[in-house]
């Protein structure tokens, strides 16, 4: 019987790491080490840490999913400023040609409908200019480009974080102050952006959803990498560049 259990202790400490004695009475002595440490073997693998972990991991992956949806609105409205912006100018470069041309022809002509005329097309473009300055879509376009840039990189991090939670290679503890570290900077980041609308969250949650602008396949990613780095070897058709005749 003392030799059974002996034995048992010796796959213990095997388990846990610790060096075998080499008399009984010395394995006698290590009774307390294989305790402790069978004690913290249980206690990494209970099932109340596992669920802990579990809900960190889903507390950081829902914030993922706001930072790539916020990210992705603030590029839909610089994507929409930028075509009214566009826009404004041709409008405005149309209405000083229309004007200049009617001025013209009342120089020449002198006639009663190019003055009228003429008239009207200066008033709307100092409208539109007034309008366009009021509104300066550059610079609203600008303050998104910032948001959008600052929330790229706080993706980034979260899904750098996310990786590390699922291979566990840092702990809860560093997990969650990594969190709380992201979660104030993204504070920061909302507190100075600027306000998006409707249509640009449509837009948002179409290209994310139906077009998949932010998800690729293992295939494309290996194409962008080096034949060194690719997770499987690509065909001889794949490999090769396409030609353009």
């Amino acid at each position: 019987m003392r030799k059974i259990v002996l034995w048992q202790w010796r796959v213990e400490l095997l388990a846990c790491g610790i060096p075998l004695p080499q008399t009984d009475w010395s394995l006698l002595m290590l009774d307390g080490a294989a305790f402790w440490c069978l004690k913290s073997m249980t206690m990494t693998s209970s099932p109340q840490n596992s669920s802990a972990s579990a809900a960190l991991l889903d507390v950081v992956r829902d914030e993922f999913g706001r930072a790539a949806y916020s990210h992705k609105t603030h590029q839909k409205m610089i994507d929409g400023l930028n075509r009214s912006a566009l826009l404004d100018k041709r409008l405005a470069a149309l209405l000083t040609a229309a004007t200049a041309g009617n001025t013209i022809g009342v120089l020449v002509t002198e006639a009663r409908w190019a003055e009228v005329s003429a008239v009207i097309l200066s008033a709307v473009a100092l409208m539109l200019t007034i309008y366009g300055a009021s509104r300066n879509r550059e610079r609203l376009a600008d303050q998104h480009r910032q948001t959008a840039n600052g929330l790229w990189l706080l993706r980034e991090r979260y899904i750098h974080l996310i990786g590390d939670l699922r291979a566990g290679v840092i702990t809860e503890d560093e997990g969650r102050r990594l969190r709380d570290e992201l979660t104030h900077q993204a504070s920061q980041i909302y507190a100075s952006a600027p306000d998006t609308n409707a249509n640009a969250y449509e837009a948002a949650q179409k290209a994310l959803k139906v077009d998949e602008e932010l998800t690729f396949s293992a295939k494309e990613i290996d194409l962008l990498l080096p034949p060194a780095l690719r997770s499987a070897p690509l065909s001889p058709t794949a490999s090769q560049p396409n030609k353009i005749p």
